[in-house]
């Protein structure tokens, strides 16, 4: 599922980056693919797609309405704590529980999960442990030097970042969800040696101090910091404007931002509760008015393959006194997403608000 859909989006997109298959093999493919995805990447992977024209799910999801993809959540929302594993105190299911519980709209599962998450991850100003998911085991299971140690980001940290940013978003003025989720995405990355190996955590006890030699557990951390990866323009009361994941200046009304993050695809102005996404092309500056909440978005020049950049506007918090932002001229809309023509340097595109 993960595969096809990755390659629908790439072929939907973009112009001859892949071969794009019949619909009668994408779905045979998709049977195939489904049940190779990890248990706890489904919900977060179900509500993407479900959430986005264009993209393809298994049979088996589409099935009455809902389906039987609902008989999991219900089962969860009837526990007191939606979440578990043979491990105690394990920080792995807990994204996919949050999924689920906000896109069928069991608030109060969602804000008991949530509540977990932040009780292991914490914030604190440690590359190591800020954003680190709470772990001692795997290192028992998945790793060359098998000992019950304090991993620092082990997959936890990127997985359980996904729920802490997704909430931020909807709840902007929480300055600590943003602290804790970047630093489990960015936690990730640490885990990756000069050489470009990609650990399963670092061994945090003072006769190791390194990274462990055994590629095992890895990807879903590199998962989450792939899906979460983005750059954050933030107001903070104390601090002024400051940014997660790119480089910021002030120039009179004007606070100009150059997205640094992987892979320069989302953008989140806080003070609009406004989400920029790509599905095509790149961002390569942002400037936001902070006199009347203009927002100026820069798109990186075109390409053999991205003739036009695809650019999603979501707005996850409904703040008092902003509008529903939208390009200031007509663009066409393809699954969602305003097409924008890219020239050969910068395209500028400026988003305002309406009603």
């Amino acid at each position: 599922m993960i595969g096809f859909n990755a390659s629908n989006a790439l072929s939907s997109n973009r112009d001859s980056l892949v071969y794009q298959e019949t619909a009668a093999l994408g779905i045979e493919n998709r049977d195939i693919t489904d049940n190779q995805v990890p248990r706890w990447l489904h919900g977060q992977l179900f509500r993407k797609f479900r959430g986005s024209r264009g993209f393809h799910l298994p049979l088996r999801f589409a099935q009455d309405g809902n389906g039987g993809i609902k008989a999991l959540p219900n089962y969860r929302k009837a526990e007191a704590y939606p979440f578990g594993s043979e491990m105690p105190w394990d920080s792995t299911g807990q994204e996919e529980v949050y999924a689920w519980m906000k896109y069928f709209g069991y608030q109060d599962k969602a804000d008991v999960t949530l509540s977990a998450v932040l009780g292991y991850d914490p914030a604190i100003p440690h590359w190591g442990y800020n954003g680190s998911a709470r772990r001692y085991w795997d290192f028992v299971f998945a790793a060359k030097y098998t000992r019950l140690e304090r991993q620092l980001h082990h997959y936890g940290s990127g997985l359980n970042a996904i729920p802490v940013l997704a909430e931020y978003r909807e709840h902007p003025g929480d300055f600590y969800l943003l602290r804790v989720g970047y630093g489990g995405t960015m936690g990730a990355l640490t885990d990756i040696d000069r050489e470009g190996f990609l650990a399963p955590a670092f061994h945090s006890f003072p006769d190791m101090l390194r990274v462990d030699p055994l590629s095992g557990d890895n990807g879903p951390n590199f998962f989450g910091h792939a899906f979460n990866a983005a750059t954050y323009v933030v107001h903070h009361p104390e601090f002024g404007w400051v940014a997660f994941g790119g480089n910021l200046r002030v120039e009179g009304n004007t606070i100009k931002v150059t997205p640094l993050d992987s892979f320069r695809t989302r953008v989140y102005v806080a003070s609009a509760g406004l989400w920029l996404t790509l599905e095509a092309g790149k961002f390569e500056s942002v400037e936001v008015n902070s006199k009347n909440g203009a927002v100026r978005v820069g798109l990186s020049a075109s390409t053999q393959f991205t003739a036009a950049a695809h650019l999603r506007i979501e707005q996850p918090a409904r703040l008092q006194g902003v509008g529903i932002y939208h390009p200031a001229k007509t663009l066409k809309i393809e699954r969602d997403a305003y097409v924008v023509p890219l020239e050969k340097g910068t395209s500028w595109i400026e988003l305002i608000e309406g009603q």
